[in-house]
């Protein structure tokens, strides 16, 4: 988290951290985390908003790197339906057709159609599949007709509840999806932000992770520049690559306490001022806030297994011991780390 932090600058540490925990919640698909009783993934949906040249575009490289090695296996599935298309397109007037490969892709763009998208997110095996764009409006302007759809399915892979859909021909898509599984970044302007979120009242704005770029309209041009060097990327890449190796439920007690302490905290000051709206937001702002910090603690349990084994013998403990990250989770319940989840909560309560 601090290599890709300093690869933007700290005045971008929140967005930063806000546009990759939703991909740290995809790598980490296997993880079950209890809030409040309640068994989830790691599922978030994020925007960035900012002004035009306000750093959003460096988050860029930084989620890329994060999901690497997941877009390295998709442009292989993607190949293999090129090398499909290509068999159709030649076996156009004969009879026997190539049967459609069914293909796990899990790096999904938004630039798409509804039944794509839907056939795409019921094909990832069960896995978490994940979205980024640094164009909000591209949301805006493919899905202007369906923006309702969109949202109902993002409502639904926030819950990681069931998501069908059916058609009468058979032609067309038809899905069941027992636990819709789908995190998604997307970075625009604010402007953007309220094309995207045309509805303020199903929920869907309270299940979004809304980070703001700071106003750098007066800010000088730095004397050296931010970038995301190749001993960054390759520390991202580590940790990316032990997350998928985790598989389980974990309690974590200490910050299931910090989060009801904190919503306890807010519903006496919302009450003494009657502030109803800031109220009921703090009941998915703890969830939200929950999941974030336990994504950084699941990159802590990984940086210490690198340090004391190395990347290969991490990975080799992982797969010995299944249990190992849940015994180490406990222990990352350090004050410092639960501070994290004040910091989050708080900002995400104020946007």
């Amino acid at each position: 988290m601090k290599d890709s932090v300093d690869a933007v600058g700290p005045q971008l540490a929140m967005p930063t951290i806000t546009a990759i925990c939703p991909a740290i919640g995809a790598l980490a698909t296997g993880v079950t985390l209890d809030v409040h009783g309640q068994k989830k993934g790691l599922n978030l949906i994020a925007y960035i908003a900012g002004d035009f040249a306000s750093g959003k575009g460096s988050i860029d490289p930084v989620v890329d790197a994060w999901m690497s090695e997941v877009k390295a296996l998709d442009r292989m599935y993607q190949m293999q339906e090129d090398e499909w298309r290509a068999k159709k397109r030649a076996a156009k007037n004969k009879k026997e057709q190539p049967e459609e490969p069914k293909l796990p892709v899990r790096c999904l763009t938004l630039n798409n159609t509804v039944a794509n998208l839907a056939e795409r997110l019921a094909n990832t095996e069960g896995k978490h599949a994940f979205s980024f764009t640094p164009e909000a409006d591209t949301v805006a302007q493919k899905w202007r007709s369906a923006m309702y759809d969109f949202s109902v399915m993002l409502r639904q892979s926030y819950d990681g509840t069931k998501y069908e859909r059916e058609a009468k021909s058979a032609e067309a898509v038809n899905v069941h999806i027992e636990r819709l599984l789908w995190n998604v970044c997307m970075c625009g302007t604010p402007d953007a932000l309220y094309r995207v979120v045309s509805n303020y009242t199903d929920g869907f704005q309270s299940r979004i992770a809304i980070a703001r770029t700071p106003d750098n309209t007066f800010a000088p041009l730095e004397d050296k520049p931010y970038v995301l060097t190749d001993r960054q990327t390759e520390r991202i890449q580590q940790i990316a690559h032990l997350l998928p190796l985790m598989h389980g439920e974990v309690v974590l007690p200490k910050l299931e306490a910090k989060g009801r302490e904190w919503v306890e905290r807010i519903r006496i000051e919302t009450m003494m001022n009657d502030d109803k709206v800031r109220a009921r937001q703090r009941f998915r702002v703890c969830v939200t806030a929950q999941r974030m910090t336990c994504c950084l603690m699941l990159c802590k349990v990984c940086e210490t297994l690198i340090q004391k084994h190395g990347l290969s013998g991490a990975e080799e403990r992982l797969k010995q011991y299944p249990n190992l990250w849940k015994e180490m989770l406990l222990k990352v319940q350090t004050p410092t780390m639960l501070e994290m989840y004040d910091v989050i909560a708080c900002w995400r309560c104020t946007m």
